[in-house]
């Protein structure tokens, strides 16, 4: 989820703000409409149908 303090941003990436996005709430918030699904799958890396912020920012190199 993007890391911002405009809450309309917050609200529309998760707008239950329960603190991940379901596959529902990524296709309907700012997620390109190709490849949505498959995208998503990629980010889910416990395969759990949630996606946190911290699976979104994947891993970080040094």
């Amino acid at each position: 989820m993007p890391n911002s303090a405009d809450p309309a941003l917050r609200a529309k990436a998760a707008p239950n703000q329960d603190g991940h996005l379901t596959l529902e709430e990524y296709c309907n918030g700012f997620a390109k409409k190709d490849n949505a699904e498959g995208r998503f799958k990629n980010f889910d890396q416990n395969h759990d149908g949630k996606v946190t912020r911290g699976e979104l920012a994947g891993p970080i190199s040094r």
